[in-house]
């Protein structure tokens, strides 16, 4: 009985196929394809080398059960699911040759095998990953930021360079190639691109400017250790019961104590969303500048700055820094 059990394993093992990774050309552009061959070959994905941040589905058409003749549909993303083009092709000695047809257009297309285990699309694109210096940036006197860029998807992020220590470069920036990286893969609806720029510089953190397609927002790296911060991390606001006061003193400060339909609006608009989404924004030398008000309106859209000296009782007791 124990052998016919495994032969029976074997066999559903095998009728499963091995989900395969083809390289090849979509006309001129060199594409990496996963596709649940060779016995089904009716799902997969594929990207573009040199568009690391996008990946698109493809499904072959219903009722069809060639063994040799395919023709997949292929779409933007999974999220969305628009049908943007077809794959015809023609399965032979273990790979695809065809045509890629979109908009009245057509390209060329072969696929041949490239591995056959489970390994997925995010493995292969570590693998062929390609990264170069594209600038350094003088901050802080004596400092320095080196601009890494990733050739295929053209992000580019941020090393520790010279007038930082031995010890933090060591540190730091294996786990800044990993932000990086992170970064690179991220999975967008539509293509994504990010700009990065330094914000702030103290002794022990870097604060980075991250614009994206829709949004901008603000990411903290301790510089003495392989650490990212929210702003949840650095303050705590929380629940606390004068956090209503906290919203208008930041108001008050910056000469948003009138009752003009503005102030109102923006005053009732924060207590509305509370200070763990008003606390977004930056560090300068003197103190916080909020920028959580944004309301894509341009109402709200204003710098609210509270020094240190105001801000220390609301630090974050887990944050390591202190507030000057």
């Amino acid at each position: 009985m124990r052998y016919f059990t495994i032969i029976f394993l074997m066999i559903l093992v095998s009728q499963q196929g091995v989900a395969t990774i083809f390289k090849g050309t979509i006309g001129d552009e060199v594409v990496y394809l996963k596709m649940d061959c060779p016995t089904e070959c009716r799902l997969g994905n594929f990207f573009y080398a040199s568009s690391f941040d996008f990946e698109y589905e493809i499904e072959r058409k219903k009722g069809e059960s060639s063994l040799d003749k395919y023709t997949f549909f292929v779409y933007a993303s999974s999220f969305v699911y628009d049908e943007i083009g077809m794959l015809k092709l023609t399965y032979r000695d273990g790979s695809f040759f065809g045509l890629y047809l979109q908009d009245k257009k057509q390209k060329e297309v072969m696929f041949k095998p490239y591995r056959e285990d489970e390994s997925t699309l995010d493995e292969i694109k570590r693998e062929i990953f390609s990264f170069e210096k594209e600038k350094i940036e003088r901050v802080d006197g004596n400092k320095s930021i080196v601009w890494i860029k990733e050739r295929g998807s053209k992000i580019r992020f941020i090393r520790l360079g010279e007038g930082f220590s031995k010890t933090q470069r060591e540190q730091i920036n294996p786990f800044l190639k990993r932000e990086h990286i992170r970064f690179i893969q991220s999975k967008c609806m539509f293509v994504c691109t990010f700009d990065f720029s330094i914000v702030f510089l103290s002794d022990d953190i870097i604060e980075l400017r991250v614009d994206d397609d829709k949004y901008g927002y603000y990411l903290y790296y301790d510089l003495h250790k392989p650490k990212r911060y929210t702003e949840e991390d650095i303050f705590s606001f929380g629940e606390n019961p004068d956090m209503r006061d906290v919203i208008k003193m930041i108001f008050k400060r910056n000469g948003w104590d009138s009752n003009s339909n503005k102030s109102r609006y923006c005053k009732e608009m924060a207590k509305d969303i509370g200070m763990e989404r008003v606390a977004k924004g930056y560090f300068t030398k003197k103190g916080f500048v909020f920028r959580g008000l944004e309301d894509g309106l341009d109402r709200c859209d204003r710098e609210l700055f509270l020094p240190y000296k105001v801000l220390k009782k609301y630090r974050n007791k887990n944050f390591p820094y202190k507030f000057e």
